[in-house]
């Protein structure tokens, strides 16, 4: 009698096909052939190593095989193989072969034939890096871990960055490297989009990057002057400028975008750089800010009561010193000195008087005025400028916002890395070009995630079918 043996496909399946629309296998395979030794491609592994980070469990890589025990493995990747078959030397020795190889590379083609493909846009790209952070033990003289300044304020956590480009259409991944973990962003984007700009000198085509106030700075925009591309980034509000702008133009002056935004163009030269400002209030920022701003007030009130009441229990011996502790008497940010008293005290004992300090604070309206003023609004800047011989521009200023607003697409994306259901928990190899290899593994899981997200989205939109869908949300639930 034969023995029947039942195998689940799940949405492996799904996986696996949107691997092969995407020809990852055959595109690995022409990269770094096996030769004949190999049981398995190295195509075939890093699509097995796909459907695993896109399997949303929280199995490590090591556990591949235990991860496809009770699935069609034959189904998806050919007669003859097995799921022990991906064991832990053959996905290990598949991560040294594409870190030699070089996983920019690597990922470069897989993405371009992508976007080539299903038609992606790049003309707007979202750049932007983010922190992995690393427990364990790691050798003090490798160059990507590092101590950095992580968001989370574990200063004793190492670390490196994943620096991720991606598309406005559809938040598809174009660029991925992986960088040490101490390196700043205005230098890394500096690097990025100088590599690119170099590339594009024979081109003609506008390619927009899009980033935060990192990129912002004097050394980069002068660089990027000289350069093809073209910048869409937020300009740091601490800049004395900003703050001159936030304080001179009046709401009043401004027009609504929508019903939060309110926009003012301007024309800029900070260093000697022309450029389109953008003044943009956000109205639900600004809501949010004003809360916090009362709640400070409220805390520095506290603050200021209690030194108020230090002062005044002290005795002076003479009214110098009283008048000495008045001026060192500071009132912070939001409140000023009201009234001052000097009250002369008789005691019994030697010396027969002492000086004592009455204070009273109020709130400055002044300065809550123009803190008022600074609440709510950034200022968007571009070196693309107005073409007044025929009056168009490429770029309208509510395009730059609304494109700038889209740096959120990038954003997600380092939340699909970071979720310890996609990879994020494998990250223990010791070995740092593997981890390099690992990262490369996981934005190409991105890659087809985001493909197969936008194909959906399209396909309903073109049957005027709309449906609020996150896969990743769906397949927790079903594991």
């Amino acid at each position: 009698m034969k023995t029947l043996e039942s195998k689940n496909l799940n949405h492996h399946g799904i996986v696996a096909a949107a691997c092969g629309e995407l020809q990852i296998r055959e595109i690995i395979d022409s990269l770094m052939p096996a030769g004949n030794r190999k049981k398995l491609s190295f195509g075939q592994l890093v699509e097995g190593m796909i459907v695993n980070g896109l399997g949303f469990t929280t199995k490590p890589l090591y556990l591949t095989p235990m991860f496809f025990e009770d699935t069609a493995v034959e189904t998806i990747f050919g007669d003859g193989i097995k799921a022990e078959d991906f064991s832990d030397d053959s996905l290990g020795r598949c991560l040294d072969k594409m870190s030699e190889f070089g996983i920019e590379e690597i990922f470069s083609r897989i993405a371009y034939q992508a976007c080539k493909k299903f038609a992606v846009d790049t003309r707007f790209q979202h750049l932007d890096t983010s922190v992995m952070q690393l427990e364990g033990e790691y050798d003090t003289a490798t160059e990507l871990i590092r101590f950095g300044r992580p968001k989370k304020g574990r200063s004793d956590l190492k670390q490196f960055l994943i620096s991720m480009m991606v598309s406005n259409d559809g938040g598809v991944p174009l660029l991925a490297n992986v960088i040490a973990g101490n390196k700043s962003d205005q230098t890394h984007f500096r690097e990025v989009l100088k590599r690119l700009g170099d590339s594009m000198k024979a081109s003609n085509e506008d390619i927009y990057h899009v980033a935060d106030a990192a990129l912002y700075t004097k050394q980069n925009i002068q660089e990027l002057d000289d350069s093809p591309i073209k910048f869409i980034t937020r300009v740091p509000s601490s800049l004395t400028e900003a703050q001159e702008l936030f304080k001179q133009i009046p709401l009043e002056s401004m027009q609504d975008d929508d019903d939060n935004y309110k926009i003012h163009p301007l024309c800029s030269f900070y260093d000697g750089v022309k450029q389109r400002w953008l003044l943009v209030l956000s109205k639900a920022a600004l809501k949010k800010e004003l809360k916090t701003m009362y709640k400070s007030i409220r805390k520095e009130r506290r603050e200021l009561r209690k030194e108020i009441n230090k002062i005044e229990r002290r005795s002076f011996l003479c009214e110098a010193d009283t008048q000495k502790a008045i001026k060192l008497f500071k009132t912070k940010k939001y409140h000023k000195l009201k009234t001052t008293e000097v009250i002369k005290k008789e005691i019994k004992r030697t010396p027969g008087e002492v000086f004592k300090v009455q204070l009273k604070v109020c709130l400055s309206k002044e300065k809550v005025l123009i803190e008022k003023k600074l609440r709510g609004k950034f200022i968007i800047a571009s070196n693309e400028l107005e073409d007044f011989s025929n009056e168009t521009r490429t770029l309208d200023y509510k395009d730059m916002l609304a494109y700038y607003k889209n740096q959120s697409k990038v954003e997600q994306g380092f939340r699909f890395l970071n979720d310890p259901l996609c990879m994020a928990d494998a990250i223990y190899l010791k070995n740092e070009s593997r981890i390099k290899s690992l990262v490369c593994v996981m934005c190409i899981c991105l890659l087809v995630y985001s493909i197969a997200q936008r194909k959906l989205r399209t396909a309903l939109k073109e049957q005027e079918e709309y449906l609020q869908i996150n896969l990743v949300r769906m397949f927790k639930t079903q594991h």
